[in-house]
């Protein structure tokens, strides 16, 4: 039998005749049915008897003492000393039976480890920001750092990327293009992810090209998908300012949250882009750009 702590209070209780007459019957049932609680209690029952026997015996022979031979005569520099003799053998009787108490009652207390505690996280590096003059924004290729999320920008920028849909490049191939032509090279760059590829891919494409809205459309995307916010804004606000359609709708939605990502919420051309993209009910993307306003106000 497993001792516990609750199970050593009900047989110490039975022993000392501290349950009422129904607990005790149904303690003296268990007995008779359990031989190992049958066993617990008489080793306990032993215990106590032992234990008791001793502290009397040492009581008993202590207070004998005290009686039958008294200390002789101290010397004259021990009077203080012995003053007290006969109070030090008295308290070393009751700690004695303090002890044995103590012992038994928690004997049986069970430790706890402490839980480990969870490793610290990696931590988090906030990028530097570029502070190169922005470039032009056709043919642009090299990685440029993104701009860092300040505790002003943080918002703004998780909201961006969050409202962010990687639009579907792969439907606007060409049937008349041959297979090696830049826009066809960079819209397989773009189905595989590969945004840099993307950009090397459009570098060739001029602006007397007829394809030259969607080249100039699916690099300012491959520079946001980059986090190039910057960049990509200056793509954006090439295509939506030509108010050739359809390419200037989608732009004029995608150059908001280009510019939010890189920290422009708070500007007037923000502000103004944004009061007439939602005063447009007709536009295509006027829905989204009112979720954009009313999520960015709940942030202030």
């Amino acid at each position: 039998m497993t001792n516990n702590s609750p199970l050593y209070d009900q047989i110490e209780a039975f022993l000392k005749d501290q349950l009422d007459a129904e607990a005790r019957e149904a303690m003296r049932q268990a007995i008779a049915a359990d031989p190992d609680l049958a066993r617990e209690v008489a080793l306990r029952r032993l215990e106590f008897e032992v234990a008791e026997a001793l502290i009397a015996n040492q009581i008993r022979a202590q207070l004998h003492t005290l009686r039958t031979e008294p200390p002789p005569e101290p010397p004259p520099d021990t009077t203080r000393t012995t003053r007290y003799r006969y109070f030090f053998w008295l308290i070393a009787a009751l700690l004695g039976i303090a002890a044995i108490g103590i012992y038994r009652r928690y004997a049986q207390t069970s430790l706890t480890l402490p839980a480990p505690s969870p490793p610290p996280g990696p931590s988090r590096q906030t990028p530097a920001r570029d502070t190169s003059p922005l470039p032009q924004a056709r043919n642009q290729s090299a990685p440029a750092q993104p701009a860092p999320a300040s505790t002003s920008n943080a918002r703004p920028l998780a909201l961006a990327t969050e409202l962010y849909q990687r639009p579907q490049f792969e439907t606007l191939r060409s049937t008349q293009a041959a297979p090696n032509a830049p826009f066809e090279a960079a819209l397989t760059a773009w189905s595989n992810q590969e945004y840099a590829a993307v950009l090397s891919a459009l570098r060739p494409v001029s602006d007397r090209d007829p394809q030259h809205l969607r080249a100039a459309t699916l690099r300012a995307h491959a520079q946001f998908n980059l986090k190039q916010y910057a960049q990509a804004a200056v793509g954006f606000r090439a295509v939506a300012d030509t108010r050739t359609m359809p390419w200037a709708e989608e732009a004029d939605w995608y150059l908001l949250l280009a510019m939010a990502a890189n920290g422009q919420s708070g500007s007037s051309d923000f502000q103004t882009r944004l009061a007439q993209l939602c005063s447009d009910s007709g536009h295509p993307f006027a829905d989204q750009a009112l979720e954009l306003r009313r999520r960015l106000r709940a942030g202030q």
